[in-house]
């Protein structure tokens, strides 16, 4: 069996703080009671998640801009920052992006749980300062569904980032496994369920989105030293009709549609003995960055 550093790390911190007298015996009873309704809920790992953004303050980010290349639209005006949607969505309306998420056909219980990136690791993308925003690749692991990528093709190095208490180096052949396991498993549900909606044989869903520095400082706020905090990521539909339109560099008009692509929710929050909990009721989405639409470039 292959060292565990969290698990050492975990034994090595109780046997120096029963060194020091911090923790007596009756803690230490706590800390097996702890464990042993933890063995107890590993049988029920496949359970469903709670989804209860009743209350929740929910916008979208306004941080980050689009980056792909689009098809253009000749106009004769083209709106400064053009969106035709303020942001905010109603609590009720989020619960009809999920329940559409859901429901796809063909839809399968690994792919609804929430995914994390954790606060070590969401440092370690937004360590340097001039870093605005962090491009996730989805990709798809065989028995857990969704995880998160990250990717740096000018020093070739390819990052796991989800789920995980520090990034997971991966090579690119891995890195390329993930994101064909996605494109031939929930990405063909996503694909079949938005040629259906738009009647247009040529769409193709979400393979990345972004991850605004806005919402990470967000998140550093929020948690500030409490242990165990991570960004939730809860997976939805977009089903807003809205769009972006913004001048290019040629001042042609771009005009972008994002309905019934996939999105997430950001929400922050920390791991607690009840389980996991947020800090605040809020949580933003991304739009701007979901690549594609409405071809597959740059993604």
């Amino acid at each position: 069996m292959g060292t565990n550093i969290e698990l050492d790390a975990i034994l090595g911190r109780i046997s120096q703080l029963v060194h020091y007298h911090e923790i007596n015996e009756s803690e230490l009873n706590v800390i097996k009671e702890f464990c042993d309704k933890m063995i107890e809920e590993l049988g029920f790992i496949e359970r469903s998640e709670a989804f209860d953004f009743s209350d929740f303050k929910i916008s979208r980010q306004e941080d980050v801009s689009a980056d792909y290349t689009v098809r253009i639209l000749k106009s004769d005006t083209c709106p400064d920052n053009s969106m035709s949607d303020s942001g905010e969505v109603d609590s009720a309306v989020i619960l009809n992006w999920r329940d559409r998420y859901t429901g796809l056909d063909g839809m399968e219980r690994k792919y609804l749980p929430s995914i994390e990136i954790a606060k070590e690791v969401a440092q370690d993308l937004f360590h340097d300062s001039t870093t605005n925003k962090t491009k996730i690749y989805l990709g798809e692991d065989s028995t857990l569904g969704l995880v998160f990528l990250t990717m740096n093709e000018n020093e070739d190095t390819y990052q796991l980032i989800s789920n995980t208490p520090r990034k997971k180096c991966l090579s690119r052949i891995e890195f390329e496994e993930y994101r064909t396991r996605y494109d031939s498993g929930l990405k063909s549900l996503l694909d079949k369920y938005i040629v259906h909606e738009t009647q247009d044989p040529n769409a193709k869903n979400t393979r990345r989105f972004i991850l605004g520095r806005t919402m990470y400082e967000n998140f550093i706020n929020a948690c500030g030293g409490t242990a165990n905090s991570v960004i939730a990521f809860y997976p939805v539909i977009y089903l807003h009709n809205d769009y972006l339109q913004y001048p290019d560099d040629d001042d042609q008009c771009i005009k972008v549609k994002h309905i019934h692509r996939l999105t997430f929710l950001m929400t922050s929050e920390h791991h607690t003995e009840e389980g996991r909990t947020p800090f605040e009721k809020e949580s933003v989405y991304d739009r701007n960055g979901l690549c594609p639409p409405p071809d597959n470039s740059n993604c």
